[in-house]
């Protein structure tokens, strides 16, 4: 069973953010190098049940990154930074219990394959009374990266997901028929 909180376009909408998530011009006569981005397939997707069952009555939350918003520019000249946000639709399911839940994400760069910096954060959301389905607009996250003569921002690239556990991660694979 595929619980989707919007059509498979949504596909579509973060790969336009991330290929928007460019650099802005700070009066230098081109704007720098930033590093990729990316958001972790495995990861963008939050499905979480009330006990065992697998059916939608045992549906707790349902969440899905929709975009990142990003931007870059030169911090000084040893360090380029961006500003990463994400944006997530999250679901109440019917075996949700109370309005507030907090979702945990994370923010990683690595270098050459190896992670240089990872940080993780919590996304609290509160559900109005009789509203099921509300948007998620994080806050601004800087970081920063060291460039210099030899190395520019193009060589890290930045990560984005939710951070799950392993079960749900094999529940999106499954999911998307991998």
């Amino acid at each position: 069973m595929s619980l989707s909180l919007l059509p498979k376009p949504w596909h579509f909408l973060v790969a336009v953010s991330l290929a928007l998530a460019g650099c802005a011009n700070t009066g230098e006569n081109f704007a720098p190098p930033c590093p990729s981005l990316t958001l972790l397939t495995d990861a963008g997707d939050l499905t979480r049940f009330a006990g065992a069952g697998r059916d939608v009555t045992d549906l707790a939350l349902a969440a899905r990154i929709t975009a990142i918003g990003a931007k870059c520019a030169r911090d000084s000249k040893t360090a380029v930074k961006s500003t990463i946000n994400i944006i997530a639709d999250v679901a109440r399911g019917p075996a949700f219990a109370g309005r507030v839940i907090d979702i945990p994400y994370f923010i990683a760069i690595t270098e050459a394959g190896r992670i240089v910096d990872k940080r993780s954060f919590v996304a609290r959301v509160e559900f109005p009374a009789n509203v099921s389905r509300v948007p998620f607009i994080g806050p601004e996250i800087d970081l920063y990266v060291a460039v210099g003569p030899e190395k520019n921002a193009s060589v890290y690239k930045i990560f984005v997901g939710f951070s799950l556990s392993a079960d749900e991660v094999a529940y999106n694979r499954r999911a998307a028929g991998g």
